[in-house]
Formats: C-alpha cells, structure tokens, sequence
C-alpha cells in the first residue's frame, strides 16, 4: 500500500513537469554522472573554469530576462529531482556543475557560490564544511538548502 501511494505521488509530482524540464532528465542524469566521475578523477583546476571567472566579493548581479528566469528554475527544478534517484552521491559539487554547464549552453548568467562552515569541534575528522551553490540573477538555482549557513570564500561568475 504504502508503494502505491509514493509511486502515485512521484507520479503527480512528473506530471507537474513542462516540457522543459522532460526533455532536461536524461541529459541531466548523464551530465551529473560526468560531473561525479571529473569530481573522482581530475584534480579541481581542470573543471574549475566551468564555474566562471573567479571573482572578488563585488559580484554583479545580473536583472535576467522573463525566459531565462523559466529557464534557471527549470534547470534546478530538474537538476534537484534527478539527484535524489541517481545511484551514485550527487550533492551540491556535481550539481552545481551539471547547472553551470546548462546555465552555460541556455546563455543565463549565473554565479556560483563556495562557502565553508565550522564542523562541531568534537568532530576532528571534518573540521569544515563545505558547501557551493548556484544563483541565476537572484533565484538560487542549485544547492540553497543550508548556503545562508557558509561563509563564502570563493565565487564565480559567468556572465
């Protein structure tokens, strides 16, 4: 019983979809499984530049037109609902790359966040906490849960 009702509510939940978001669920899934595997593999200077250029704390936030407004919060519709059933970890890194790499072809502006966060202090085997988030004009496309908690260390912005 219990199956039948999550299976009916993920099931109004893809229903709310538009076609923006349907023809993004393959694609995403693919691009997060490469955005895990650069994460395994190559050291953070080689996808570094997918963030943008590496900027001071004066960021400019850029006024987005109605469609690329659509179009960010589609993207992050889609990125967060494709991270909760990929069977490898996809946090906020490799979802905040997968959105920058589609920001990035849909030619929306963005910035990306990196912030860090004190552990508790008993905890000395991850004293920090990291944490990267995305933000396309003044909507946060991925990773908001938890970013007003970080203090931003980093930022990129594509413009």
């Amino acid at each position: 019983m219990q199956l039948r009702s999550t299976l009916s509510r993920k099931w109004a939940s893809l229903r709310s979809y538009g076609w923006h978001e349907w023809l993004l669920l393959l694609p995403v899934f693919c691009i997060l499984a490469i955005a895990r595997a650069a994460i395994l593999i190559l050291p953070f200077r080689k996808y570094a530049g997918l963030f943008g250029q590496k900027t001071g704390n004066d960021i400019e936030v850029v006024a987005l037109q109605t469609f690329q407004r659509n179009r960010a919060r589609a993207i992050g519709k889609t990125i967060r609902m494709v991270a909760k059933v990929t069977p490898w970890q996809s946090v906020c890194l490799p979802q905040a790359m997968t959105a920058c790499f589609l920001l990035r072809l849909y030619k929306v502006p963005f910035t990306t966040f990196f912030g860090v966060m004190s552990s508790n202090p008993k905890n000395n085997q991850d004293p920090l906490l990291a944490h990267v988030w995305v933000c396309a004009g003044t909507s946060i496309v991925t990773g908001g849960a938890g970013h007003e908690k970080h203090v931003v260390v980093a930022t990129f912005q594509m413009m």
